[in-house]
C-alpha cells in the first residue's frame, strides 16, 4: 500500500504482511507489526492511530492500531476489503467489500454501528466530506454508481450513474463536490446535490494510443484540479469553468502519472513510473528525481519529500539547495563536463563519455 504519515512516524503497509513505522529523520525502523497477510490499504488520522486492511479474505483482515503498533481492535469481515476510511471526529471506521457491502464500526468500542449487506455489489472507493458524509463508487450487475450515504445508518442520500464505465479514481472536496474518472476516458464533476456539473473527455494527441488515455490520479488546490493520465499527461483544470474553457495548462511528461501532491505555494510534485517531478504553478519542470520503480505515494514534511515506490523503497528527497539542470551538463566532442568539473572526482579534468556511460550502467545493475 502507499506510505502515509501524521505526526512523527511514516507508516508503510507492505506485501510481506508487515506494517512498518519509519522515522522521518533517518527513515530508520521505529517498529514493525506482523499481520495475517499482505496489506492492501492503510488510513490514518491526526491521533496517530492507523486503520489497516489486508488484501485477502482471512481472519482479522481489518485492524485498528495505536501509534506503537499495539492492536486496539480487530475485525474479521466476510470478504476481501476493497476500500477503507476513518472519521476521527465521529469515531468511526468504514470498510467496503467485494460482493458483501459496506461496514461501519465504532473505533472507540469496536462495535458494529451498521452495515449494508449488498450482495454482488463491490465498493471500490470510500471518501468522506467535512461533515462525515460518505461517498462510494460501486459496481453491480446493472450499473456503476457514485453514491452519497448517511454516516448515521448508511442510507443512500443520492446516487449518480457513471453509465456502466469502470471507476478509476475518486476525489471528494470538503463541501461534498465529487470528481470521479472512468475507463471511458471521462472525468465527471458532481455537485454536492448529486447533479452533474460537467464531464470532461480526454483524447490523446496522435500518435499516442488510446489504451492509456485515462485519468488515473486526482488532486486539488482551491478551485484548481490536477488530473494525471495513464499516458503521462498532467492537466491543470479550473473547476469553475466548463470543459471547453477550463484547461489552464497541461504538460506531457511521457510517464504514467500515478500520484500528485500540491503544496501550499502551488508547487506540484508528481509521482510517475520512473521517478518524481517537481513542477511550478505555471507548468515548468523544476527537477526530476529518478527511482527504480513506480512512485505511488508522496508525503511532504517540512523541506523533505517522501516518495513510496513499488520497488520496495521509500525515497527521502531533500528540497531546496542546488538543483542539477540539463544546462549544467555539457557534451563536447564526446567529453562530458558537469559545471566544468569531472563528475566523479570534482577535479578539473573532463570525463570521457564512454567511461561515464560504463560507470552509470554498472551502478544501475
Amino acid at each position: 500500500s502507499s506510505a502515509q504519515a501524521f505526526g512523527s512516524p511514516i507508516y508503510v503497509g507492505a506485501g510481506d504482511a508487515y506494517l512498518y513505522a519509519l522515522s522521518r529523520d533517518s527513515l530508520g525502523l521505529d517498529w514493525k507489526k506482523k499481520v495475517n497477510g499482505p496489506i492492501g490499504d492503510i488510513n490514518l488520522s491526526t491521533d496517530g492511530k492507523v486503520l489497516v486492511a489486508l488484501q485477502n479474505h482471512i481472519t482479522k483482515n481489518l485492524l485498528l492500531l495505536d501509534k506503537t503498533g499495539k492492536e486496539i481492535h480487530t475485525w474479521s469481515l466476510p470478504n476481501r476489503i476493497l476500500s477503507i476510511a476513518r472519521d476521527f471526529t465521529h469515531k468511526t471506521g468504514y470498510a467496503g467489500l467485494w460482493d458483501n457491502g459496506i461496514y461501519c464500526y465504532d473505533t472507540d468500542t469496536g462495535k458494529l454501528n451498521w452495515k449494508k449487506d449488498d450482495s454482488q455489489t463491490k465498493y471500490w472507493f470510500i471518501e468522506l466530506d467535512a461533515k462525515g458524509n460518505i461517498y462510494t463508487v460501486t459496481t453491480d450487475e446493472k450499473d456503476v454508481k457514485l453514491n452519497k450515504l448517511s454516516r448515521l445508518d448508511g442510507t443512500v442520500t443520492w446516487d449518480y450513474s457513471l453509465g456502466g464505465a469502470w471507476p478509476l479514481s475518486l476525489l471528494i472536496e470538503a463541501d461534498g463536490t465529487a470528481y470521479v474518472s472512468t475507463r471511458l476516458s471521462e472525468l465527471h464533476k458532481v455537485m454536492p446535490s448529486g447533479k452533474m456539473d460537467w464531464v470532461m473527455k480526454y483524447a490523446p494527441k496522435p500518435p499516442k494510443p488510446y489504451i492509456d488515455a485515462l485519468f488515473i490520479s486526482l488532486s486539488s488546490f482551491g478551485t484548481i484540479l490536477y488530473a494525471g493520465t495513464g499516458d503521462g499527461v498532467l492537466r491543470v483544470i479550473d473547476t469553475n469553468k466548463q470543459p471547453d474553457k477550463s484547461i489552464i495548462w497541461e504538460i506531457d511528461l511521457g510517464d504514467r502519472v500515478e500520484c500528485i501532491f500540491v503544496d501550499r505555494t502551488g508547487k506540484i510534485y508528481v509521482g510517475c513510473w520512473h521517478g518524481v517531478y517537481a513542477i511550478d504553478s505555471k507548468g515548468k519542470i523544476i527537477w526530476f528525481r529518478e527511482t527504480m520503480g513506480a512512485v505511488i505515494s508522496l508525503i511532504l514534511s517540512g523541506s523533505t519529500l517522501y516518495a513510496g515506490s513499488r520497488d520496495g523503497w521509500i525515497y527521502s528527497i531533500k528540497l531546496g539547495g542546488d538543483v542539477i539542470l540539463p544546462k549544467d551538463v555539457q557534451v563536447i566532442d564526446g567529453i562530458v563536463k558537469f559545471k566544468g568539473y569531472d563528475p566523479l572526482t570534482g577535479g578539473s579534468n573532463a570525463l570521457d563519455l564512454p567511461l561515464l556511460l560504463k560507470v552509470l550502467n554498472k551502478k544501475r545493475k
